[in-house]
């Protein structure tokens, strides 16, 4: 019977453990953003089972991996990040930090020029 309660409290436990494992990496990362983004790129990677995230969870994880993006010049990962998190759009974290997804938008524009031969077609056309 002690065998029994020790293993459902097991399985209860490890959700939890899991999830501060994954909280602690993505902290990890946003912690190096500043010092070494190459370094928070790594970490974030590193994390498997992302379909297991709570949707905050995964907000931040791309946010981080953005914020990382642009000083290693890495716009394919800047560029999926902002895909996946214009899903969430409606999200009380996505709101909360619309300016840094917004940014991101701007830099990702700005690096591929996409806004500077918008702006030379809008000026021929007027």
């Amino acid at each position: 019977m002690k065998t029994f309660i020790n293993l459902i409290f097991l399985f209860l436990t490890v959700p939890s453990f899991a999830n501060s494992i994954v909280e602690n990496k993505i902290t990890e990362a946003e912690d190096y953003l500043t010092v070494n983004p190459a370094q928070s790129l790594i970490l974030l990677d590193s994390i498997y089972d992302k379909e297991r995230f709570s949707d905050e969870q995964l907000i931040r994880w791309h946010l981080i991996r953005m914020r990382a993006a642009v000083p290693t010049n890495q716009l394919d990962k800047l560029s999926e990040s902002l895909e996946t998190v214009f899903q969430y759009k409606h999200h009380s974290y996505f709101k909360a930090h619309l300016t840094s997804f917004l940014s991101g938008s701007g830099i990702y524009l700005r690096k591929k020029t996409i806004f500077r031969r918008c702006e030379k077609k809008f000026r021929v056309c007027v």
